[in-house]
């Protein structure tokens, strides 16, 4: 709701201006997805949707990618901010 309040305020006027304007922030860094910075107070409360489903998956391929993703039992480079008290852990 944000995101399309901002894009109001910097003059869109219709669907394709407000995802023009989104668009050119997310390419200009300007705009960040909350899941890059978990522990920013304006990404509270968090909430995890599942529709018809459960949080491990439904499926083998669900299994396969909730551990490849939501684990990642393998270090990987991340553009998330982490907090100090989470480094090394």
């Amino acid at each position: 709701m944000q995101v399309v309040a901002d894009a109001r305020k910097a003059g869109a006027k219709d669907n394709a201006a407000i995802i023009a304007s989104t668009v050119d922030r997310l390419k200009k860094k300007d705009l960040r997805f909350s899941v890059e910075d978990p522990d920013a107070s304006e990404n509270w409360p968090r909430i995890w949707f599942i529709w018809r489903g459960n949080g491990s998956g439904t499926s083998a391929k669900g299994h396969e990618f909730f551990l490849k993703h939501c684990l990642e039992p393998t270090p990987t480079p991340s553009p998330m901010k982490w907090p100090r008290h989470a480094e090394g852990c």
